[in-house]
């Protein structure tokens, strides 16, 4: 029941996440395309094996640590956002505690890990798809444009499940006969 109500939340609150924590949005955007800009500079998406031989590159590296810095954050920033904005109590404590409570305590913060990631594996199976079609393509600038773009739309999900399943908690707590 819970995975369900989170659902319908983050599908009724995308548009307001979006407008709540733009530049977060953006910031990962332009992680993810720096991100690209230097793998292409490499020369990672001339073949799969050009790929392959240069993905564990330190620049490439370096700059996906980057990338998923950015990530967590914005997804950290997305969700404590709603939570101001709806006055839903959030369960938000400092970064670090409260994402370890995200990860690693079931009873608080479970539901929102499991709803992103249901919700995250089409986006990330895209993610992986576009970079594939970049290998070897003549339009892969545009094609890894587009993918920064996706990646983009994956913290705005990801951020506001993290914040939906707190409040379909939330509600289930303080719903009559609970």
């Amino acid at each position: 029941m819970k995975i369900l109500t989170a659902s319908q939340y983050v599908l009724k609150n995308l548009r307001r996440a979006t407008a709540l924590s733009p530049l977060m949005i953006l910031a990962v955007m332009a992680a993810e395309g720096l991100q690209h800009v230097v793998e292409y500079g490499l020369g990672m998406y001339e073949s799969q094996a050009a790929f392959h031989t240069l993905q564990n590159h330190p620049a490439r590296l370096g700059f996906g640590l980057f990338k998923a810095i950015i990530m967590l954050s914005a997804c950290y920033v997305i969700a404590k956002n709603i939570a101001s904005d709806t006055e839903t109590p959030p369960k938000f404590g400092t970064f670090r505690a409260d994402m370890l409570r995200k990860l690693w305590d079931p009873t608080f913060g479970f539901t929102g890990l499991l709803i992103s990631l249901i919700l995250a594996a089409p986006i990330i199976f895209l993610h992986y798809q576009l970079s594939y079609l970049a290998m070897g393509h003549s339009a892969a600038p545009l094609i890894l444009l587009l993918d920064s773009f996706v990646i983009g739309v994956l913290a705005l999900v990801i951020g506001t499940s993290i914040w939906a399943g707190d409040k379909a908690e939330q509600d289930l707590q303080i719903a009559p006969g609970s």
